[in-house]
């Protein structure tokens, strides 16, 4: 198994998960937040993503400066519900 990190801001992280879902090659396997504050001044959001057919994670960081709103967009809408029924946000 093979995988990557891409280290984003937090106001890409819709874009950026739907680059690497890649029509749905990559499903988002979790998403969780980290207090990064001592080691680089910053909040992080985790969202990893696997694909069965290449064996492969890739991971999205999204930082999130102390300074910023502790605000992300939120994922829902690319990944809720059958295709065609997810929200419009």
């Amino acid at each position: 198994m093979t995988g990557a990190l891409q280290i984003i801001t937090a106001a890409t992280l819709r874009a950026a998960a739907t680059v690497v879902n890649h029509g749905g090659r990559y499903r988002l396997t979790a998403m969780f937040a980290n207090d990064e504050r001592r080691i680089n001044d910053a909040f992080a959001v985790y969202a990893i993503f696997f694909s069965k057919e290449e064996a492969a994670f890739k991971t999205v960081k999204a930082v999130i400066k102390q300074a910023e709103p502790p605000e992300f967009p939120s994922l829902t809408p690319l990944f809720a519900g059958p295709p065609g029924m997810n929200a419009n946000y």
